[in-house]
């Protein structure tokens, strides 16, 4: 929506009453929204040098509604004014690459060297700027009354019904500006679920084939335990007339078909996380090699392939098995 540079929309927090409001602060852009990127480095740098860099110009509240804690240094107060040298919050991944031995205290200016230097007042905790699935990116943060914009937008955060506190922010910035114009009003999961929106076509076209490839999977692998079974019922049959017990049938079937469950893993998992390098940058979550979703691929087609060959071997009886050829 936009906002006027003039109000201090910090006011929400204080009229605006309803249970599990935490506070609201304006900023230039929103997560998942495109922001401005410059190019900034070390005073010292050539235009060559340097980062591109996106940048938000926010108030003093932006990370505590956003939930993003500062790592070091401090953040935004009421007395970085136009008047105050011009500071910056900067993101962890842009600390690490341009000033790995510590960057509160250092300055930086635009590659160009357009406009004054910046000093670095603290480090926050890299966060999804443009997509929940991205690497982290470099981010320079600016003191919004050093930066004032033309429009910009509200973030609040709550513990409350969403939908009731929508409704309630709206009634303050209402009575603030009765002209205001709102270009979008909502919860945050809303912008988050449009950033998906890809990945949760792509998941929907790669699921179905992937879910067939286990079944099959599954499928050889229960034939290849049943064949073995059942070339071996007379085996087991005798083996339990001599007093062999259900349990210990059982275990050795499953013993048996551990070791191909563990051939085929093996192969199969470096083979998948070949595959899965080229979908790293569209999963969320997890990466591509994580290893719990292995486990329970590589688990459920095993048990599934082997507990029922294994019970059908137990069941054997052992008059019925010594006819057999």
């Amino acid at each position: 929506m936009k906002v006027n540079p003039a109000c201090n929309y910090n006011v929400v927090s204080d009229r605006d009453h309803a249970p599990g409001r935490v506070r609201a602060t304006g900023v230039a852009g929103h997560p998942a929204a495109g922001q401005r990127r410059i190019g900034v480095g070390r005073p010292e740098a050539t235009p060559q040098q340097g980062l591109s860099v996106d940048t938000n110009a926010v108030t003093d509240n932006y990370f505590a509604a956003l939930g993003v804690p500062l790592l070091k240094g401090r953040g935004f107060n009421t007395r970085d004014t136009p008047n105050t040298p011009v500071v910056a919050v900067v993101s962890q991944a842009f600390a690490t690459k341009s000033f790995p031995d510590g960057a509160v205290g250092q300055q930086l200016r635009r590659r160009d060297h357009a406009g004054p230097l910046v000093e670095i007042i603290g480090v926050a905790r890299d966060y999804n700027v443009r997509s929940v699935a991205e690497a982290p990116r470099s981010v320079v943060h600016f003191a919004r009354p050093q930066r004032p914009g033309s429009a910009g937008s509200l973030l609040v955060r709550t513990a409350s019904d969403p939908a009731a506190t929508t409704l309630g922010v709206e009634r303050t910035l209402r009575d603030l500006e009765p002209q205001l114009v709102f270009l979008e009003l909502g919860p945050l999961d809303r912008l988050v679920a449009a950033s998906l929106l890809a990945v949760s076509v792509g998941a929907s076209l790669f699921g179905g084939p992937a879910a067939l490839t286990m079944l099959l999977a599954g499928l050889g692998l229960y034939g290849v335990i049943a064949f073995g079974v059942a070339r071996r019922t007379r085996e087991i049959g005798i083996r339990m007339a001599l007093g062999s017990t259900r349990g210990l049938v059982v275990r050795q079937v499953l013993r048996e078909a551990l070791a191909l469950v563990l051939v085929g893993a093996v192969s199969g998992s470096l083979l998948a996380w070949y595959g899965t390098q080229a979908l790293a940058t569209v999963l969320v979550g997890v990466t591509s090699s994580d290893p719990v979703s292995y486990i329970i691929a590589v688990g459920l087609i095993g048990a599934t392939a082997a507990v029922v060959p294994a019970r059908r071997a137990a069941s054997v009886d052992p008059l019925i098995a010594l006819r057999t050829n």
